[in-house]
């Protein structure tokens, strides 16, 4: 079973665009964590989250290359969020081969990182290479495509982490219209880092965060 690549630190590209082993195939077996951020995929958050799922037991995370899966944060917001949200079956990325241990192949995406985290699933899934599970955190994903994500047999288990409960406009399975008319909002909560934001944050706060969203994955199964 082969182990997908990435980046523990954004100073390291070990396995950028144009390095390492390319590609793993879809239907090939594989193993390893992989946490995509939010737009730009490059806030410290990221690393605070790896981090902390490694201390709560799920000793295969890894985050992103931001150079290979972000256009930069304005990029990813305006447009990759409106067409990624939707099924792509000519979705592009593919993931490359590294020898980072595992016995599970998962996913796990927040805000915009949650659409590309769908769309590796699709893409992977349909061919059928085994996703042990798939957390969409924040999702705007289309109830169209959540819909054929949970009926791949090969995603074993689909986790759904709306932050309603933190005022995030954003919830899987929204109209598009919606997260359009949701920009003032979001940009209201960006600032103060709550709502959407609410895993967003640095400090202490963030780290007690990250760490209870850790443990909360490790609790529904993640390792």
């Amino acid at each position: 079973m082969r182990t997908v690549e990435l980046s523990r630190s954004p100073e390291t590209r070990q396995f950028g665009p144009l390095q390492g082993k390319c590609c793993v195939m879809p239907g090939d077996s594989i193993s390893g964590t992989l946490f995509f951020g939010g737009a730009g995929i490059d806030g410290s958050y990221i690393q605070s989250i790896v981090s902390e799922m490694h201390d709560a037991g799920i000793s295969s995370a890894v985050f992103v290359d931001r150079d290979k899966w972000s256009g930069g944060t304005v990029l990813d917001a305006l447009v990759g969020v409106r067409f990624a949200r939707e099924y792509d079956p000519n979705f592009p990325l593919m993931l490359r081969a590294n020898s980072r241990p595992g016995e599970q192949f998962n996913l796990v995406g927040y805000s915009y990182g949650s659409l590309l985290a769908a769309q590796v699933a699709a893409k992977y899934g349909l061919k059928g290479t085994t996703v042990h599970h798939l957390v969409l955190i924040g999702a705007p994903i289309s109830q169209t495509f959540l819909n054929l994500l949970r009926k791949t047999p090969a995603i074993k288990k689909i986790i759904v982490m709306d932050l309603d409960e933190h005022g995030d406009p954003i919830y899987a399975g929204i109209p598009y219209h919606e997260v359009a008319s949701s920009s003032p909002l979001l940009g209201y909560q960006m600032a103060r880092q709550e709502g959407h934001f609410y895993y967003s944050v640095d400090g202490e706060t963030g780290k007690r965060r990250h760490g209870e969203l850790a443990s909360y994955l490790y609790d529904q199964g993640l390792r």
